[in-house]
């Protein structure tokens, strides 16, 4: 099959030359050969006409929580090793996460109600976001607390600092499911196991022996890397695209987050989605991809994470979902054509990846689309993936 096809090249064209449309789309999809099934490129770079530069394959995006992944990848490297079992306790590795507090409320003087939490956090609730730790924006209570304890939660710029998610827990560990900073604190673990930087330690195990070499934390160290970077785009009251007022995540990065701190080009992504797709590669045991791609939370849990995604409109009322280790897992298949058992997530800005193992496809869309969940976005994921399966079951 050729990597390229009309109907969709048309496709990302016709978003990309509207000027209601979305201003550079990158896409690429790969079957378990790890071959090309499709790749393209459209639009521009930035919305500013005077920095605008043609989007290619190797031009370098913030990929947002699609960062997450790649994480759990690490973090079941160091189970293969046996650094770690994923229902070990981490609070000997993370003393701040040893014993932490539930944060129940507040008091008529907006003083925390605190109870000492009584199910010590392991490995496998930081990967399936069962453990407590949410984001502020999913849980009002925190996002109060850290108000009251003088953190900027108003900034329109997302922190980088470990100490912005260094807080109570929501809930007592393993009872229920909240995305949240769990996967930041694994990076965390991933480098006091390993006595480096979380990106050292991925460049060494993960990008190397893939042959990515356009993926960090850190582009200002890299001016090959910092000189390709694309612009996010903002959607204004009336329809159009222009630059954001500044950036959207502080830069350069304080701290590695491992749920969220990554750049990376489509080229670099995609060698990460072959290899899951093949089994693990020369990256992970197949055994190892399984446990990733597996229900690792209860029936309870799972329904609380499809009633997120479906209130966020990022499903559809039909599909039915549970979750895996920093992975929605399908669990009818999508009305676009993705198979049973199929695992994605994606990144703020508009950003999206899957690894349908069932038929043997992995993609992902690459953008800088502001607000996230951008309606004219989220319209083009679905038609891209429909035309692509179209083809792909031709």
């Amino acid at each position: 099959m050729s990597p390229s096809i009309s109907e969709i090249d048309n496709l990302l064209k016709s978003y990309t030359d509207r000027r209601d449309g979305l201003v550079g789309l990158a896409v690429v999809a790969v079957d378990k050969n790890g071959d090309t099934i499709y790749s393209a490129t459209s639009g521009a770079t930035s919305a500013d006409p005077s920095k605008a530069a043609p989007m290619t394959m190797d031009h370098v995006q913030w990929i947002a929580s699609q960062t997450k992944v790649v994480t759990a990848i690490a973090a079941m490297q160091c189970v293969e090793r046996g650094q770690i079992g994923l229902d070990d306790h981490v609070g000997h590795i993370l003393p701040e996460l040893a014993e932490p507090d539930i944060l129940e409320g507040f008091d008529d003087n907006d003083r925390p109600k605190l109870r000492k939490a009584t199910t010590k956090i392991t490995l496998r609730m930081l990967l399936s976001h069962t453990s407590g730790l949410v984001y502020d924006f999913t849980g009002p209570n925190i996002k109060k607390w850290l108000r009251l304890n003088g953190f900027d939660v108003d900034s329109p710029v997302m922190s980088n600092d470990m100490k912005y998610y260094t807080y109570p827990l929501e809930f007592e560990p393993g009872t229920r499911w909240m995305y949240g900073a769990g996967v930041d604190w694994t990076g965390q673990l991933i480098g006091r196991l390993n006595n480096c930087t979380l990106g050292e330690y991925m460049q060494k195990n993960i990008f190397a022996p893939l042959g990515m070499n356009s993926t960090t934390f850190h582009p200002e160290k890299h001016p090959n890397i910092e000189a390709r970077m694309v612009d996010a785009s903002v959607r204004k009251p009336d329809g159009t695209m222009a630059p954001t007022e500044g950036p959207v995540y502080v830069y350069p990065a304080v701290d590695e987050l491992g749920g969220a701190g990554l750049y990376s080009t489509p080229n670099d992504y995609s060698k990460i989605l072959a290899a899951l797709l093949q089994g693990g590669g020369p990256i992970l045991k197949s055994e190892s991809v399984d446990e990733i791609f597996k229900p690792q939370v209860s029936k309870e849990a799972g329904a609380m994470h499809d009633y997120f995604l479906k209130i966020s409109k990022q499903i559809t009322e039909e599909e039915e979902v549970t979750f895996g280790f920093t992975v929605t897992i399908s669990l009818k298949g999508t009305p676009e054509g993705l198979g049973v058992g199929t695992v994605n997530w994606g990144g703020l800005p508009c950003l999206t990846w899957w690894v349908d193992r069932e038929t043997g496809v992995a993609a992902t869309v690459f953008q800088q689309t502001f607000p996230s969940r951008d309606p004219t976005a989220l319209e083009f994921q679905r038609e891209f993936k429909a035309a692509l399966y179209k083809h792909v079951r031709a």
